[in-house]
């Protein structure tokens, strides 16, 4: 039950926003608009036809900029899907909390737990999508930065959810 208390002690991604600066704020509105033209229709029938609920919980801070491109994505997918809640919680509340039950070493930000309806880990989604965590190309991690690849995000959490 520790991952549901964990989850009921987080906040919404709207109280969320409004702990940034106008800043932040909008550099989340430029990725949630980026993210308006990078959702093709498959994508969003997979979001739209999700059967099973899901919880997700993540720490993250309206400084990061990886929060602020990943946050939104997973945000605007539980917009598109209710089926799929998000909690949010800080770094530090992470780092106290969630380091031994999900045997990391470190909070990397986000720090998003894809927990199942009965709020069971289903896996982890850390700081970037893998494929641009994972590469060297230059020009994938500037497209990444400018708000461009999104879906990756999104396709790899609902992976995630699918398991």
């Amino acid at each position: 039950m520790a991952f549901k208390n964990f989850f009921e002690q987080g906040i919404d991604f709207k109280t969320f926003l409004a702990q940034g600066t106008e800043e932040e704020a909008l550099a989340v509105i430029k990725a949630a608009d980026a993210l308006t033209s990078q959702l093709t229709q498959p994508l969003a029938m997979s979001i739209a036809s999700l059967e099973q609920d899901a919880n997700i919980l993540i720490a993250g801070e309206t400084w990061c900029p990886d929060c602020q491109l990943n946050v939104t994505a997973i945000s605007a997918m539980a917009e598109l899907q209710p089926k799929i809640s998000i909690s949010i919680v800080s770094r530090d509340f992470a780092q106290e909390k969630l380091l031994d039950k999900l045997d990391i070493t470190e909070v990397k930000i986000p720090l998003v737990v894809v927990l199942d309806q009965y709020y069971q880990p289903k896996g982890l989604f850390i700081e970037q999508p893998t494929k641009v965590a994972e590469s060297q190309d230059e020009a994938l991690k500037a497209a990444y930065d400018n708000a461009e690849l999104l879906t990756h995000t999104i396709e790899e959490v609902l992976d995630i959810i699918a398991r």
